[in-house]
């Protein structure tokens, strides 16, 4: 809660963390109910598992393809991924963000990430 792209509150620096701290116990408790974890990125793997594996047959010329995927604020953090990705070479890639609308919040401070990220190099 302290991300200024999802929410500006004032002294956000203690007022952010005091808040997540109150909601930790009720998401802990939502959490065990699924199987004790977020399955984001089990399905988000095969999701790009499958779209790399529709790009190589569509597109043998470019293959192979591979997927990485970045999340805000859990692991892989979008910092982890985009250095990986200059570790493997990458030259051309396409981002996307899997948020089902466009937000400040949540499109937004993903991309805004990305470019501190390039901003910071």
């Amino acid at each position: 809660m302290t991300d200024r792209d999802m929410i500006q509150l004032p002294v956000q620096s203690k007022l952010g963390p005091w808040i997540a701290s109150r909601r930790t116990d009720e998401v802990k408790k939502k959490y065990m109910e699924i199987g004790g974890g977020s399955p984001i990125l089990k399905w988000t793997n095969l999701q790009g598992s499958m779209l790399t594996k529709a790009l190589d047959q569509m597109l043998p010329e470019s293959a192979p393809h591979k997927h990485y995927v970045a999340f805000r604020y859990v692991p892989p953090f979008t910092e982890e991924t985009f250095e990986q990705l200059e570790k493997d070479g990458v030259e051309r890639a396409v981002i996307f963000s899997q948020y089902p609308q466009y937000s400040c919040a949540t499109t937004g401070s993903s991309l805004n990430a990305i470019a501190d990220f390039y901003r910071n190099r």
